[in-house]
């Protein structure tokens, strides 16, 4: 449009016997009334400054591959029968009478300008919509971020509001919106089957809005057609902010930078996919609620917080960098993978699985989970888990037809706002019949690290039998060089207790380790804190006694430790195995703690070799074994070594000495 003719309209004569000439940019000063139909000539541009123009119902303005050039005011009426080709980069509702103030009625301002415009920018301000605004496919629309300002009431009040671009649903009589939704966008409306065109270009973008749904019981946001991207929208007190039409089948569907809060009432998914189709992306979202997906055959969901999902026969779909705060995962016949997440559910029995993983129909489901922290928040001075008793929030909870790969995924404990404050413990996994899953749970550090399970809970693990050697459980020093605690947030002794603590180098065999000192802790002072000095295999675990009085033992536990680091004496359920004191009676002539003890253990088939420098220079007398196991005895006075073999199995069998 470069060099152009430039007329001034003047009031005396009508507009259409003025803007007769191509090439020409018309400045408009005045009001006119168009009086017939007319044509805006190739290449011109409306230049309103101080003008606008009144169109009648009944004759039609069109305009042809022109520009139009205004500010922030009414330049036509909202009923004018205007066709527009227009070459500009953004309209403006402001342009058929939007106020933006929450007082006057913006519906048909916006409504005519998205049906008259590709590019539609509506300035910062409150928009009060009272029906449903049908966006047309292809059509973007954008508004103005803001900042939090404080203002101050007529009656003394100070607020906080954002000065940005917000849009007010209002219920008012004679005015509805269709299913409760503010915006219809790229819907085919009043046809019986919707057609959708695929990979349609130029799908259209939405962002920098703020849908506040605050005046309404039941308030829904974007009712989608096909593809759109969703960038920088804050729907504040929302039903169902997105709900994808599932009539259609969409491909790109872009979500970013969003932040979801539902209603407390409501009952459907935030953001509902419906029958999605592929490349869905969402990212850097803040979401209050459940995000639903069905039938996605690839996407990704990427670094976002809080929410829950659900993905319903799904393929090859990605969820990763993302924080998972007080939400849920729900995975159902799908192939789903899950990397680099936080994911954080309160701790107790009460709570549902962080995962629940299932199949429905004769589907598979396979789910692979990568460098998951399962978080549980210890408020206070108290642990905000079970005391003292077998139970241990649930993780994840899988059926028969599941198959799960693990690795480096672990349960995390830690102080409220001390994240980086947490012990890595093993998984607790839960079968479809609310039982615990054993064979995973009593090794859960060890299968945690990395295995895989198939279908009838089968576990495949890659991870060779440890031979440590040399291995023992001692105290830890609990306080740094200042006095302060390592770990201040576990709860306080409320007895003095002695404790002694081993290695059960087989938890199955009953073959236990050396025996360290005797240690004590005070009522009131930091619970023990135990550490295993050597890498602890799937067959090992560890046995602590304590007692109120020095070398008077009354009570233990078992751990099946396998795999981790701490042991700590105040409760904690870890490892998804049982911290849980019993009676020492049940033990029986265990609870001596005499015997061979095995410094470092070797597998050999069905059969071990144990080797012990702390042993009686005699067989065992407790434990089980079997024909073929060997026993080697060091004496470190005599420097002699024994060797012992059973020759008949039992607990603790038959041995002779090996010449």
């Amino acid at each position: 449009m470069n060099n152009l003719n430039y007329v001034i309209l003047q009031s005396d004569s009508s507009f259409e016997s003025q803007v007769t000439n191509p090439n020409t940019m018309y400045e408009v000063r005045n009001l006119f009334t168009l009086t017939q139909t007319h044509t805006i000539p190739n290449n011109c541009i409306l230049l309103f400054r101080g003008g606008c123009i009144n169109v009648p119902s009944n004759i039609e303005l069109k305009m042809n591959n022109c520009g139009i050039d205004a500010p922030l005011y009414q330049i036509f009426n909202d009923t004018a029968n205007i066709d527009i080709h227009a070459k500009i980069d953004k309209a403006y509702p402001q342009w058929f009478g939007a106020k933006g103030d929450y007082e006057n009625d913006d519906t048909k301002a916006i409504q005519i300008c998205c049906s008259k415009f590709k590019h539609v920018h509506i300035p910062k301000g409150k928009y009060k919509v009272t029906s449903t605004i049908k966006i047309p496919p292809g059509v973007s629309i954008s508004g103005d971020c803001g900042t939090y300002e404080e203002f101050t009431l007529e009656d003394g009040i100070v607020r906080k509001d954002y000065m940005g671009t917000k849009i007010y649903p209002v219920q008012t009589a004679g005015e509805y919106f269709i299913d409760n939704f503010v915006f219809h966008i790229n819907q085919k409306e009043n046809t019986t089957n919707e057609v959708f065109y695929p990979f349609f270009p130029h799908n259209g973008e939405i962002k920098n809005l703020i849908i506040a749904g605050f005046g309404m019981n039941v308030c829904n946001g974007f009712k989608v057609g096909y593809s759109v991207k969703f960038e920088n929208i804050f729907f504040a007190d929302i039903s169902q902010a997105l709900l994808k039409n599932n009539s259609l089948y969409i491909d790109s569907f872009h979500i970013e930078k969003c932040s979801f809060t539902q209603k407390v009432n409501a009952t459907v998914p935030v953001v509902d996919c419906g029958f999605l189709g592929d490349g869905f992306l969402m990212r850097g979202c803040h979401t209050f609620g459940t995000v639903r997906f069905f039938c996605c055959n690839g996407g990704a969901i990427e670094g976002n917080i809080q929410g829950s999902f659900e993905f319903h026969n799904c393929r090859g779909m990605k969820m990763f960098g993302g924080h998972l705060e007080v939400g849920n995962v729900l995975i159902e016949s799908s192939n789903i993978s899950i990397e680099d997440m936080f994911m954080w559910q309160n701790g107790g029995e009460e709570n549902p699985p962080i995962l629940n993983i299932y199949t429905s129909g004769s589907n598979n489901t396979s789910v692979v989970l990568k460098n998951i922290s399962f978080l549980y928040y210890i408020n206070g001075d108290q642990h905000g888990l079970p005391d003292n008793n077998d139970k241990s929030p649930i993780d994840i909870k899988i059926d028969s037809m599941t198959t799960l790969s693990i690795e480096k995924c672990y349960k995390v404990y830690c102080h409220s706002g001390n994240i980086g404050d947490n012990q890595l413990m093993g998984l607790t996994i839960m079968k479809e019949d609310n039982t615990l899953f054993d064979n995973f749970n009593n090794y859960s550090s060890y299968f945690s690290d990395s295995c895989h399970i198939t279908t009838n809970y089968r576990i495949n693990s890659s991870k060779r039998i440890e031979t440590p050697r040399d291995a023992t459980i001692y105290i830890m020093n609990t306080k740094d060089f200042t006095g302060n605690p390592f770990y201040p947030w576990h709860g306080n002794e409320t007895k003095t207790y002695y404790y002694k603590a081993l290695v059960m180098w087989d938890c199955k065999r009953k073959i236990l380790g050396a025996i360290p000192n005797e240690y004590v802790r005070t009522a009131g002072k930091v619970g023990c804190i135990y550490c295993v000095s050597a890498y602890m295999g799937r067959n090992h675990s560890a046995r602590i006694f304590r007692g109120e009085y020095s070398g008077s033992y009354t009570e233990f536990c078992d751990i099946h430790y396998a795999g981790a680091y701490f042991i700590v004496d105040d409760g904690i359920s870890c490892g998804g195995g049982a911290f849980k004191w019993r009676p020492i009676s049940e033990l029986g002539s265990q609870a001596t703690m005499d015997g061979t003890r095995a410094d470092y253990i070797e597998y050999n088939g069905e059969n071990i070799v144990v080797t012990s420098f702390t042993a009686m220079n005699r067989p065992p007398n407790y434990g089980e074994w079997k024909r073929g196991d060997k026993i080697i005895v060091y004496s470190a006075s005599t420097s002699t070594k024994t060797e012992y073999c059973c020759v008949q199995s039992g607990a603790p069998g038959n041995w002779m000495q090996i010449d």
